[in-house]
């Protein structure tokens, strides 16, 4: 008894100690405690400062709706709770915080098992014992760190939280911050992300998915590791089972289901890359680079994404491989731009093969060629000139500013006479080019170059483009950039009228109110009736000139342009409703040869050809719209006056005019012709004579004293021809009795107060046939001298003067040219004014 009575003294003093420690130990945790909770309090925000502002994506849509890419440091879209299927509300409630629906912020029975499982496995940052309403708050309002005040902190942010908002919007607002892994955050971006479409559309497998990934997506992304996600959606779906959201019966079926994700794209190249580049540059110019890469705006534009892809594959598949320049570069670039002419909406922009950021459509400037032709034709149609007004190709010289006389020369080193506008368009004769020019006037060319939106000439300086080799050869000081020959030709297509080119029709903010819209610009840059007669002619560019390969059996103009160092090659072609420009060079100027094939605007126009075939694929094909005061005639080639009877058949042709440029006059070079038998093509290995011929008689200049009988014909033949003949080549003298022969050697460019507006007099003279081959510039300044005689039949000594030789090859029937086998070659000898003009287009060449 006295053992038991001396130990309860000594219990109750050990106890006391205890007991003392303890409050010791409460009071300094107590102290610790109310002075982390009083400064945590003096941050407790007001209602009214607790304000949601997660940066959003700004997403770009193309003309049809579809997203084209987003723009972030954050990629999140915004959706609101009610597009959001309860599914998936229910499986981040049930993985996240099971009682969200009931407490009010913060969570004491998970917060002490977190507690307890800490201490259990001794790590106290293992297990996680925060709500929803906490999660959000850290992610919205406060730091990742791990810190007993920043929990503290958030514990009272998310009771201020619940206080100000519902648990609905809480929810909502929290689907929308939450972080998904990869750059991702939000359940909206995080479906497009994973499964490659809204998350209104996503199954429950699913959705389980993703909700799994939010507890640790480095850990449980599909994308890192498949087995780790699927088991992780696997207890997401078991919890919805467990609280009841789903049935024992579809969690069976639904963990079963394997995770099939969006497939990715193994091409580093992203779609309309150059053109998002110049929406950025576009928003960057009207907006902060929060508001542009946060703001969550919508922007919308004029490109259509089937186009876009169309024009990538199409453009970047066909150029050739010349190796990689000093900057790592592919070589040679492309670029195309597809725009609409009624409206300047841009609907495909290609800048290059991808690998940079230099816009070459928009953003180089390079030399046309002969692709700025056109616009000294829609000049001359404007002053009275007509696609039947003759014009002589002949060596001619100019004497410029510097003293230096330039010798224009042609893309074959030829000359082929007198022809009519539209040949010369057709065939992009350079010495019709000038000659025209020249006649038109510098100035009034420079007008309507500028009136169709290009700015890029230089007009003042020592060096300027206000001269004949700039602007007929596009010889240019600076260039000029592919969009704005793609407007300029638009103009062409939409009756006269330039419509200034855009590509964002709207910009709106994140609710849907509209910032900024766009709309068409038109104006008047061309008479109507001018560029429906240029546009016929160069109609005739694609059926019978430089860019038959651009031919799709539509309605369809265009022209090509080849620089004469071959640096650079264009096709610019349009129809009604498209126009779509086409440049490749390369970035540093070079001659393009690839594996020994020269590379030209013949590419060029082959690459059109396939685009626009693709994108006009099952669309009904439309006209151009014909105005009032056009007129059809038919004329004859040869004289450009109307066509009579006698005419031959190959030398008729439907013209169009403008009313009152047409003809008066009628053809006086054709009378009627004698049937006789006429046997052309004479080898000379026969013995030709006489006694086996019948001859067709040549026409002379004086129609009235030709005679039509064969005694007259024979004399012709044997007696040097008749009294009107004599001595004179009937090609060379056939002309009308109005109208000189346009001709010069040495010439001094026309100022302008020079130039005559009256349309020119018609030259009565035989044109030559048309050939197949491309007509380029050649922007040489050297002089050359080239005499008509170079052009004509060779002539030996024993041959009649009925008589001439040429080169045939016999592959053709037609000119032999350098291109054409040795082989192949036979020097045959035809009657005077029959010999073939067409040069063979079986052997290639140079086109």
């Amino acid at each position: 008894m006295a053992k038991n009575k001396q130990k309860k003294p000594k219990n109750r003093k050990v106890l006391k100690i205890v007991l003392v420690i303890l409050l010791v130990i409460i009071g300094i945790v107590g102290g610790i405690s109310a002075t982390l909770v009083a400064s945590v309090l003096k941050t407790v925000p007001q209602l009214e400062d607790i304000k949601f502002s997660p940066k959003l994506a700004t997403s770009v849509y193309d003309r049809n709706g579809d997203l084209i890419q987003r723009l972030y440091t954050e990629n999140r879209i915004w959706i609101s709770i009610d597009e959001i299927p309860q599914q998936m509300q229910e499986a981040i409630i049930a993985i996240e915080d099971k009682n969200f629906p009931r407490h009010h912020g913060v969570d004491p029975v998970a917060i002490l098992r977190s507690a307890f499982l800490n201490i259990k496995y001794g790590n106290l940052t293992a297990y996680g014992g925060s709500t929803i309403t906490q999660q959000l708050a850290k992610n919205a309002f406060l730091t990742q760190e791990k810190r007993l005040t920043r929990k503290i902190k958030e514990a009272i942010w998310a009771i201020q939280i619940e206080r100000g908002y519902t648990k609905a919007e809480i929810l909502e607002t929290y689907l929308n911050e939450i972080w998904f892994g990869h750059g991702t955050y939000g359940v909206e971006a995080a479906s497009y992300l994973y499964f490659g479409k809204s998350v209104r559309n996503l199954s429950l497998e699913e959705m389980a998915m993703i909700a799994g990934v939010t507890n640790n997506p480095g850990l449980f992304s599909p994308r890192y590791n498949m087995e780790a996600a699927k088991k992780r959606r696997d207890l997401v779906l078991r919890r919805m089972y467990e609280e009841n959201y789903i049935t024992e019966e579809v969690y069976q079926e639904t963990i079963t289901k394997p995770i099939v994700l969006k497939i990715e794209k193994k091409d580093n190249r992203k779609t309309a890359s150059y053109f998002i580049d110049q929406v950025i540059q576009y928003l960057l110019g009207k907006f902060d680079v929060d508001t542009v890469y946060g703001g969550g705006l919508k922007v919308y534009t004029t490109l259509d994404l089937n186009y876009q892809r169309i024009a990538e594959d199409t453009l970047i598949g066909n150029l050739p491989d010349g190796g990689v320049d000093k900057n790592g570069l592919n070589q040679p670039q492309g670029a195309l731009i597809t725009l609409d002419p009624t409206t300047g909406e841009i609907l495909a922009v290609v800048g290059g093969r991808g690998q940079d950021k230099l816009n070459r459509a928009y953003q180089a400037y390079r030399q046309p060629g002969s692709a700025f032709k056109p616009f000294i034709y829609a000049t001359a149609l404007s002053q009275g000139y007509t696609p039947s007004s003759i014009f002589v190709d002949e060596p001619v010289e100019y004497r410029m500013p510097s003293g230096e006389l330039w010798s224009v020369r042609n893309y074959h080193l030829d000359f082929k006479g007198p022809m009519t506008l539209r040949y010369a368009l057709e065939m992009s004769i350079n010495v019709v080019a000038v000659k025209l020019l020249d006649q038109v006037g510098i100035s009034n060319v420079v007008n309507t170059i500028q009136n169709v939106g290009i700015s890029s000439l230089v007009t003042s300086g020592a060096k300027n483009d206000k001269g004949l080799a700039p602007l007929a050869l596009g010889a240019l000081t600076k260039g000029v950039s592919l969009v704005q020959m793609a407007a300029a030709y638009g103009t062409f297509a939409n009756q006269g009228i330039y419509c200034e080119p855009y590509f964002i029709t709207r910009i709106e903010d994140p609710y849907g109110k509209v910032i900024e819209q766009n709309h068409v610009k038109p104006r008047t840059a061309l008479d109507e009736k001018v560029a429906y007669v240029l546009t016929d002619m160069l109609e005739g560019v694609v059926t019978d000139g430089t860019a038959k390969q651009a031919n799709i059996g539509r309605p369809q103009a265009g022209k090509t342009g080849t620089t004469d160092n071959y640096y650079d090659a264009w096709y610019v072609g349009y129809t009604p409703d498209l126009v779509t420009a086409i440049w490749v060079g390369e970035d540093l100027p070079s001659d393009m040869v690839y594996n020994g094939i020269r590379y030209g605007s013949w590419d060029c126009a082959r690459i059109w050809g396939s685009y626009v075939g693709q994108i006009t694929e099952g669309t009904e094909a439309i006209d151009f719209q014909r105005p009032e005061g056009i007129v059809d005639l038919k004329i004859c080639t040869k004289s450009g006056l109307i066509a009579e009877s006698y005419c031959p058949e190959e030398s008729v042709h439907n013209e169009l005019y403008i009313r009152g440029t047409e003809p008066k006059t009628v053809c006086t070079i054709h009378d009627p012709q004698t049937t006789t038998k006429n046997r052309n093509l004479i080898s000379l290995d026969d013995d030709w004579g006489l006694d086996i011929v019948e001859l067709e008689p040549e026409p002379v200049s004086e129609p009235e004293e030709k005679s039509t009988n064969l005694l007259d014909t024979l004399l012709g033949i044997f007696g040097g021809g008749s009294k009107s003949s004599t001595n004179k080549d009937p090609k060379l003298d056939e002309r009308s009795p109005e109208t000189p022969v346009q001709s010069s050697n040495i010439t001094e460019p026309s100022t302008d107060e020079e130039t005559s507006k009256s349309a020119p007099t018609t030259i009565e003279i035989e044109a030559p046939s048309k050939t197949e081959e491309d007509q380029e510039p050649q922007n040489g300044t050297t002089p050359v001298k080239i005499g008509v005689e170079e052009t004509t039949p060779s002539k030996t000594s024993d041959d009649p003067d009925y008589l001439v030789t040429v080169e045939i090859c016999v592959d053709s029937d037609k000119l032999a040219t350098p291109a054409c086998p040795a082989s192949k070659i036979h020097r045959i000898k035809f009657f005077r004014g029959t010999e073939p003009t067409e040069e063979c287009d079986v052997h290639g060449g140079i086109q």
